[in-house]
């Protein structure tokens, strides 16, 4: 007997090696995942460095971005494994394929790219899932920058510890673009 989990493949790409099928699929499946949510305002957002995505029968149904930042905190440099585009395709949704991909964003991070801490904003709606996934909420402030100037973040921080060091309270600054 075949079953789904014989059909998943757990795919780390760099975003510079997407083929032009890939792209065109993780495009779909951002719209398909954002175009509902109620923007004030558009913001512009950092391209990925890698992606993570979970195919199931050979068609990318989930993805998270993952973007390497060194930030300030509490004007302390901090390497930052920055997770962004965290979406699954409607259908496919509440079957464990974010979870999946988060896990494997959370290994690659702490272990390849060395980061201090994974780093995330989001709405209130998204807390309890990444809570369960180990992240923790944390006072900021935390800004980013837009091409109109610097920006506070008016949506939930998270952070997840990927080395022995302690999070400095404070200020935070993304340093660029939002993931």
């Amino acid at each position: 007997m075949v079953t789904i989990l014989d059909e998943i493949e757990i795919v780390l790409k760099p975003a510079n090696q997407l083929t032009e099928q890939e792209d065109r699929e993780l495009d779909e499946l951002s719209h398909l995942a954002f175009s509902h949510e109620q923007h004030e305002e558009d913001i512009l957002w950092s391209d990925a460095n890698w992606y993570i995505f979970v195919k199931v029968r050979g068609i990318i149904r989930s993805q998270v971005e993952i973007i390497e930042r060194t930030g300030l905190v509490n004007g302390r440099l901090v390497k930052l494994g920055g997770i962004g585009g965290v979406a699954t395709t409607p259908e496919w949704q509440r079957r464990g394929l974010s979870s999946l991909a988060m896990q494997k964003a959370f290994i690659y991070i702490k272990d390849t790219l060395g980061v201090e801490f994974g780093i995330l904003i989001c709405g209130d709606h998204r807390v309890s899932f990444y809570k369960r996934l180990g992240w923790q909420v944390i006072e900021g402030p935390l800004f980013f920058y837009q091409p109109g100037g610097r920006r506070k973040n008016d949506g939930v921080t998270m952070i997840l510890p990927c080395s022995v060091a302690v999070w400095p309270a404070g200020e935070i600054d993304l340093c660029g673009l939002p993931f």
